[in-house]
């Protein structure tokens, strides 16, 4: 086995799915108990229950192989794009089968993220609100530490603006 970037093979990681292995097994039996009146019983055949712990090994093969060679697909399928990107058009016909239904709404996709992520919603939601009470935070932080000045100044203010008010 090949380790990758994105692996749960830390004991730490192996517990906690464990853990949630049985719970979720725990839990599914209690809810089966609980919803139907009477429990069922299922009977399979002698074929069926090898043809499921068939199915099972053979996923498990198939996944231990395709993790096995994901480097070398992967280094086959990117020097050879243009052929495997021939073989992909050949074999899902995408342009014939999507084109249609996909144009236009692909298009209002891009004006509404246009006009709603990138727009208004951008200056009320996301960092704007973080900005806006960061600022007024550091505004108030500066009138509570320079509190007597400015108090001082507005009543300065005031008294001139009632003078001009009054002989006017």
């Amino acid at each position: 086995m090949r380790n990758h970037c994105i692996n749960d093979y830390g004991k730490l990681i192996q517990k906690r799915i464990r853990g949630l292995f049985f719970i979720s097994v725990i839990a599914g039996s209690i809810i089966s108990w609980l919803v139907f009146p009477s429990p069922y019983i299922i009977c399979l055949s002698f074929y069926l229950k090898y043809l499921t712990l068939f199915v099972c090994l053979l996923g498990g093969i198939v996944g231990y192989l395709v993790s096995y060679f994901y480097y070398y697909f992967y280094n086959f399928f990117y020097l050879n794009y243009n052929f495997t990107s021939f073989l992909g058009i050949i074999w899902f016909i995408p342009v014939i089968s999507t084109f249609g239904m996909v144009k236009y709404p692909l298009i209002i996709g891009v004006s509404s993220i246009k006009s709603f992520e990138f727009g208004w919603r951008e200056i009320l939601g996301g960092q704007m609100i973080y900005n806006s009470i960061k600022f007024i935070s550091i505004y108030k932080h500066m009138l509570y530490f320079n509190n007597l000045k400015i108090y001082l100044i507005r009543f300065f203010i005031w008294i001139i603006l009632l003078f001009i008010f009054i002989y006017l």
